[in-house]
C-alpha cells in the first residue's frame, strides 16, 4: 500500500497556513446507491509542498489506503465510524473502479468567495442532470453520474480548457472512472437531483469538449492576459 495524491491530487491551500477542519458527512444525503458498495475509504490532510493534501486512509487499519487495491477499500458504515473515532481523520471518501456503474466530475473552484456558481459550472451541471455535491473546501463541486469513460477517444482526465478556450470560473475541472477517490460530503449542492443519474450522453459530449485542441483564439486571450498581466507589475 501507499500514500497517493487523492482526490484527484487536489490541493487544498488552508488560509491560515494552519491544517483545515474536519468536514461531518451528512449521511441522509449520500446516494443510497453509494452507500451500498463496498468502495469506501477515510482521509486526512497531510502537508506536502506548504499545502494541505488529501491522503486517502484504510478505515479498518488507520494506514495509508490505495484507489487501486480494493483490500484497502471497506463499506460505508465502517469508513463512517472510523471518521467518528478518529480525530485525525478529516473526513469520507468513495473510490471510483472499474467494477461499478459510476463516474465523477471535479468542478474546482468554481463557486467565488462570495458564493456565487460560475455560469460555466452552472451549465455543466444542468448538462449532466445528476446528484452534485459541494466540496470539503467549499469552493468546488462533485457530481457523480451513472457513466463510463472506457469508450472515450481521450485518456486524459484532467482539464483547464473546454470548447479550446480556458476555462471561465473554474480553475480546472477532472473526470475519473476509476483509480481515483471522491471525498463525499453529503452536502447537496442547491437543487440537484438526490440520486445519481444515468449521464452517458452527457459526459461523453463533455469530455469531447473538454478534450478538443486549444484554439487560436484561446491562444491570443492568454497571451492578452499575460501582457496585461506584465503592465499591470510594472505600474505598481
Amino acid at each position: 500500500m501507499h500514500s497517493e495524491p487523492s482526490d484527484n491530487g487536489v490541493l487544498t491551500p488552508s488560509p491560515s497556513g494552519s491544517k483545515p477542519p474536519r468536514t461531518e458527512p451528512v449521511p441522509s444525503h449520500i446516494p443510497l446507491a453509494l452507500r451500498e458498495r463496498p468502495q469506501w475509504v477515510c482521509w486526512e490532510y497531510q502537508l506536502r509542498r506548504d499545502k494541505w493534501t488529501k491522503v486517502p486512509i484504510e478505515a479498518k487499519t488507520g494506514k495509508a489506503a490505495s484507489s487501486t487495491d480494493p483490500s484497502t477499500w471497506t463499506d460505508f458504515d465502517t469508513a463512517l465510524a472510523a471518521f467518528k473515532r478518529d480525530m485525525r481523520l478529516a473526513g469520507i471518501g468513495y473510490v471510483f473502479s472499474a467494477g461499478d456503474p459510476y463516474a465523477g466530475v471535479d468542478l474546482d473552484d468554481c463557486i467565488d468567495q462570495s458564493g456565487q456558481l460560475s455560469p460555466q459550472a452552472a451549465s455543466i451541471l444542468e448538462s449532466l442532470g445528476s446528484y452534485s455535491e459541494m466540496s470539503p473546501s467549499g469552493r468546488g463541486i462533485k457530481v457523480f453520474v451513472r457513466a463510463t469513460l472506457e469508450d472515450l477517444d481521450s485518456t486524459r482526465r484532467r482539464f483547464k480548457t473546454i470548447d479550446g478556450l480556458p476555462l471561465a470560473g473554474l480553475r480546472e475541472i477532472e473526470v475519473y472512472d476509476r483509480a481515483r477517490f471522491f471525498t463525499v460530503t453529503g452536502e447537496r449542492f442547491g437543487e440537484s437531483p438526490d440520486a445519481i443519474n444515468d449521464a452517458q450522453s452527457a459526459l461523453k459530449r463533455l469530455h469531447e469538449r473538454l478534450s478538443m485542441p486549444k484554439s487560436s483564439e484561446g491562444r491570443w486571450e492568454r497571451a492578452a492576459q499575460k501582457l496585461e498581466s506584465k503592465r499591470a507589475g510594472e505600474w505598481r
